[in-house]
């Protein structure tokens, strides 16, 4: 997934007006060691990071999913 389909599909899982931000970090090291950050934010979730965009989206996912459990009558929390 590029930046701009994350920023794309980021933007359909916000509603409204609601504040939100995507950046991407890259790092090369001394000893030539790459990595790569991969965050997304919502009001609502705060930062969910991750080496791929698509780890970031299944966090931001698993957060959503805790938080409606948190509220029912289900006492099963989703793991992050």
């Amino acid at each position: 997934m590029t930046f701009e389909q994350a920023k794309k599909e980021l933007k359909k899982l916000v509603k409204g007006n609601q504040y939100f931000a995507i950046s991407y970090e890259y790092s090369q090291f001394s000893d030539g060691e790459e990595k790569q950050e991969c965050a997304l934010y919502t009001e609502k979730s705060g930062w969910r990071k991750g080496e791929t965009w698509e780890i970031a989206f299944e966090k931001l996912s698993s957060r959503k999913v805790k938080r409606i459990i948190q509220r029912g009558p289900v006492k099963e929390v989703a793991h992050e």
